[in-house]
């Protein structure tokens, strides 16, 4: 499959599942990318799983159980009923088992390390660490250069990774602000609205006891 019909028939099922699992989609069409041949894969062809998952694990929304053995030896693979329940279980266990790299997905540099010297990759099945890394990082480029989001009105907006960046930066923004107003006008403890029977406040009921070890 060619790279633009890939990333064009794609892009809106890692944008949801991005959505909804706070990972950015550049990184998610990336590892599809590796896993698939760009969409070629027997794998993804047949059995709509775009990451290579295997069939370890309980069931849940989106995996039923199902699995297959591409060859007597291989490993079992989930099979998902269609391309969207792919999506969505991968980034439910990069958000569940990697959150480190779930929360580095705004800097694929820093996702690709982190990914790559992690369980998620096995050199026991003849998988190189450091040569998965730099493909992912390569992959996001070509990727993020072509990516764009076309929204309701038919305009074109800039690549989610770029979007989720300026919005960590406005929200420090706003955290130093917040910080400096606190400093500047700085709250007192409000006056109690109640008093006793001489007139003073209450005294503050005594704080409850710990629960019990194991409770």
């Amino acid at each position: 499959m060619e790279i633009s019909v890939f990333i064009r028939e794609y892009a809106p099922l890692a944008g949801e599942a991005g959505r909804a699992f706070r990972i950015d989609p550049v990184v998610i069409l990336a590892q599809a990318a590796i896993e698939t041949g760009w969409g070629e894969s027997t794998l993804c062809r047949e059995y709509h799983n775009f990451f290579g998952i295997t069939a370890y694990g309980l069931p849940n929304v989106w995996w039923t159980g199902r699995w297959t053995e591409l060859s007597p030896r291989s490993l079992r693979f989930r099979i998902y009923p269609d391309d969207k329940c792919s999506f969505m279980d991968y980034c439910r266990l990069l958000r569940s088992a990697y959150p480190r790299a779930a929360d580095m997905s705004a800097n694929p540099t820093a996702f690709a390390k982190e990914i790559a010297y992690s369980p998620y990759i096995s050199e026991v099945n003849g998988d190189n660490r450091e040569a998965y890394r730099k493909l992912i990082v390569q992959l996001c480029r070509k990727i993020s250069s072509q990516l764009s989001i076309v929204n309701q009105k038919g305009g074109r907006c800039r690549p989610y990774h770029q979007l989720s960046t300026k919005m960590k930066y406005l929200e420090l923004i706003l955290r130093c602000l917040t910080a400096l107003l606190r400093v500047i006008f700085p709250q007192h403890p409000p006056v109690p609205e109640t008093t006793d029977a001489t007139g003073a406040a209450p005294s503050p009921a005594s704080p409850p006891l710990p629960p019990h070890a194991g409770d």
